[in-house]
């Protein structure tokens, strides 16, 4: 009973986590990729990047801006660890099909001190910056508010970014092309 009680609070805490992050997605915006070649130096990948306040872009081509230039929220912290919600479609009995969830261990961190991230898009904040940047030049279908999008990739899959949170920590979300996997952003715990 106590394993069940544990799992409807994660469900509704992943539930809850939803619904903030995409209030405001449900604005279509229309995708355009012609110029995009915003300056995406190296020179902007300091351990001290980032803004102190979440401020909305104006539109998507506004918002690509911010990631060029890694307008994300800036870590406060010397070390940050990023924890996510990771589900999985699972066959239940009588064709019913149930979604399994559990708290990722982290697979990012940052330690400002040594100039150190860890992500699965690369080892430094501009890699993790370009890959970001990857994705949105290649959307073929884009909804969010100025903060926060969800953007489609040609080969179905979704991933959201915002820019309320940390470079390393995005993407906050991401979502496989057939529905049966996704991770959402959780936690981080910070040192």
């Amino acid at each position: 009973m106590k394993a069940l009680k544990k799992m409807n609070k994660l469900l509704g805490l992943s539930l809850v986590l939803m619904v903030i992050a995409s209030c405001g997605s449900d604005n279509k915006v229309q995708v355009s990729n012609a110029d995009n070649t915003s300056n995406t130096s190296e020179s902007t990948a300091t351990t001290e990047s980032g803004v102190d306040s979440c401020q909305a872009a104006s539109d998507f081509s506004d918002f690509r801006n911010r990631v060029a230039n890694m307008n994300f929220i800036k870590e406060s912290y010397t070390r940050a660890y990023y924890y996510f919600y990771t589900c999985d479609e699972k066959e239940g009995w009588f064709g019913i099909n149930y979604n399994k969830c559990k708290v990722q261990k982290t697979v990012r961190y940052e330690n400002r001190d040594l100039g150190r991230v860890n992500h699965e898009y690369g080892t430094s904040k501009a890699e993790i910056r370009d890959r970001l940047l990857t994705i949105i030049d290649e959307a073929v279908d884009v909804q969010g508010n100025g903060t926060y999008y969800e953007i489609e990739s040609p080969n179905g899959e979704v991933r959201g970014i915002s820019l309320c949170h940390t470079l390393v920590g995005n993407p906050i979300f991401w979502q496989s092309a057939d529905d049966k996997q996704a991770y959402q952003y959780a936690y981080k715990t910070n040192y």
